[in-house]
Formats: structure tokens, C-alpha cells, sequence
């Protein structure tokens, strides 16, 4: 939720498309916060069961994946909805509202939440990655050619490194 806190303050600090100031914006925070209070933890706990608990036995990760993967699915049905008729999430301007939704729905594959039967998400997906602010973010310290697929050398480097974003010690007593 910080960072939504954070994407508003910039909005409302320096104004521009990205957060009118006008009755526009009551139009682009409920959907900062909806990936705040939704798809941000959805996504997120989907990802843990899906990525990190490797050393958690199937079985006990059968329930929370279906649960967090159907909730996924539900939140992509919604904003594939809202995305219908609409470039963007709040309509014909790109606004923090895609910003702040655009890194979850962007990692689907990640996450192993099949988004590809939602068009206009998917459109969405390509519309938000080519801009380029988000290659220049996407591209921060990593090679270009491996913004959007990781290098063999990477992937086993960071496999062997473990991470530092789980770690299953810390939360694997939480599901037992």
C-alpha cells in the first residue's frame, strides 16, 4: 500500500495526466487501492505458493494455490472488464492506476495465472510495456536483451544465490 501512498503524493505534488486533480481523480485512486487491498496480495501470496516453498510438501500447498489462483482469475476477469472499451485502466489516459497494477498483471507467467483467454488485459500488458518510462524502469541494471526473459546464467545465479524476497524458514511454520 506504500506505494500507492507514494504514486498519490507524486500525483498530487506534481500534477499531470497520471492523477488529475479535478473530479477525474475519484476515477483513478479507487483503482490504486484496489490493487492495493486486491490484486497485490493476491497475486503476491500466488506467487509465494508458486515460486518460494519449494521445501513445502504439494499437498499442503494444494488448498491456497487453487484458492489464490482462482481469486487471481477473478481480479483479471474484473479488470478485463473495465479494460473493455478503454486503452487504459481509467479510460483514454495512462494514470498511476496502470502503474500501480501493471508489475503484478505483468508477471502472470510468474505466477502461473493464465491471463491469455482476457484480451484486453493482454493488449493492456503490451500497451503498458511498450512505453518507454517502462523500459527505461524495466531495463534498470539489467541487460537489455534480458528485461523480459532472464538469461540461463541469471536464472542459475539466482537459484543458487536463494533470495532474499522469501525466505521459507521464516514462513514456512505459517502454513504447517
Amino acid at each position: 500500500i506504500e506505494s500507492c501512498a507514494i504514486l498519490q503524493y507524486l500525483g498530487e505534488k506534481h500534477p499531470s495526466p497520471l492523477l488529475p486533480l479535478n473530479e477525474r481523480k475519484w476515477d483513478v485512486l479507487p483503482w490504486v487501492y484496489w490493487q492495493a487491498a486486491n490484486v497485490g496480495p493476491v497475486f503476491g501470496n500466488k506467487l509465494s505458493y508458486t515460486r518460494y516453498m519449494d521445501d513445502v510438501p504439494e499437498i499442503k500447498k494444494e488448498h491456497p494455490f487453487e484458492r489464490f489462483n482462482n481469486e487471481a482469475l477473478r481480479l483479471v476477469r474484473v479488470l478485463d472488464g473495465k479494460l473493455g472499451d478503454n486503452p487504459w485502466v481509467c479510460g483514454d489516459e495512462f494514470t498511476i492506476a496502470d502503474i500501480a497494477l501493471y508489475p503484478w498483471i505483468r508477471g502472470w507467467k510468474w505466477s502461473k495465472v493464465n491471463i491469455t483467454n482476457r484480451p484486453a488485459v493482454m493488449e493492456w500488458v503490451d500497451r503498458v510495456r511498450a512505453r518507454p518510462g517502462v523500459e527505461r524502469g524495466l531495463g534498470y541494471g539489467i541487460p537489455k536483451e534480458e528485461i523480459d526473459q532472464w538469461s540461463a546464467e541469471r536464472k542459475a545465479r539466482t537459484a543458487k544465490g536463494g533470495s532474499t524476497i522469501a525466505d521459507n524458514e521464516n514462513i514456512k511454520d505459517s502454513i504447517e
